[in-house]
C-alpha cells in the first residue's frame, strides 16, 4: 500500500510539472527508487565486535541464521551485578553466546554478583581475577567445557559458585586450581 501511494504521489508530481521542473522529477524519481529497494540483511562477520545492553560482545561464527558470539566486558566497570546473557542480537540476527572473553571483568572492585548464560561452553583465563568483592557466580550452563588458568583469583574468600544440581561433580573439578582460596566453594543453585 505504501509503495502505490508514493507511485500516485509521483504521477502527479509529473503531471503537474512543465519541461523546467524535469530535473526535480528526476531527482525525485531517484529518490522513491532508493526507498523501495529491498534492504539488504548484511551478515556480521567473525571479528565483529557490537554492544547489546549491558556489555560488549564479538561475533565468533556467523551465517544468515545466526551463529556464536563471546562475552568481551560489561559496559561499564561499575556494575555490581554483570549477567551473561544467552543470546544476543545483532543486526536482527540471533547469536549464542557461547564464550567469556579472558579477562572480561578483570580488577572490576565493585562486581558482587556474575550470571553466566545457559550456552556458554569456556570461560577465559582471569576472567574474574581481582574481583575482590564477587561473592556469587551463578552459572545456569549445563554445557561448560573449559574454565581458564587463574579465572577465580582474587575473588572474595568466600565465593560460592552455584551450578546446576546435575553438575556440581564435574563443575567442581573445572573450577578447582583456578587461582581462588580453598574457601571457595561450588555448590547447587
Amino acid at each position: 500500500a505504501g509503495k502505490d501511494s508514493r507511485r500516485l504521489q509521483l504521477d502527479a508530481l509529473l503531471d503537474s510539472m512543465s519541461d523546467n521542473g524535469l530535473q526535480i522529477v528526476t531527482a525525485t524519481a531517484k529518490k522513491i527508487a532508493e526507498i523501495e529497494k529491498p534492504q539488504e540483511n548484511k551478515i556480521p562477520k567473525p571479528g565483529t565486535k557490537f554492544q547489546y545492553k549491558n556489555g560488549w560482545y564479538q561475533v565468533l561464527t556467523s551465517s544468515a541464521s545466526g551463529g556464536t558470539a563471546k562475552y568481551l566486558r560489561p559496559l561499564k566497570k561499575t556494575y555490581q551485578t554483570v549477567v551473561v546473557l544467552p543470546v544476543v542480537v545483532e543486526q536482527n540476527l540471533t547469536f549464542k553466546v557461547t564464550e567469556i572473553n579472558a579477562g572480561a571483568m578483570k580488577g572490576n572492585k565493585k562486581l558482587k554478583k556474575a550470571v553466566i548464560g545457559k550456552n556458554v561452553t569456556k570461560i577465559g583465563a582471569s576472567a574474574f581475577s581481582g574481583c575482590r568483592k564477587l561473592k556469587t557466580i551463578v552459572v545456569e550452563s549445563t554445557k561448560l567445557k573449559t574454565v581458564g588458568e587463574n579465572a577465580l583469583k582474587g575473588v572474595w574468600e568466600k565465593c560460592k559458585i552455584k551450578v546446576p544440581k546435575s553438575k556440581v561433580k564435574k563443575y567442581g573439578k573445572k573450577f578447582r586450581k583456578k587461582g581462588q582460596k580453598s574457601s571457595v566453594k561450588v555448590v547447587k543453585k
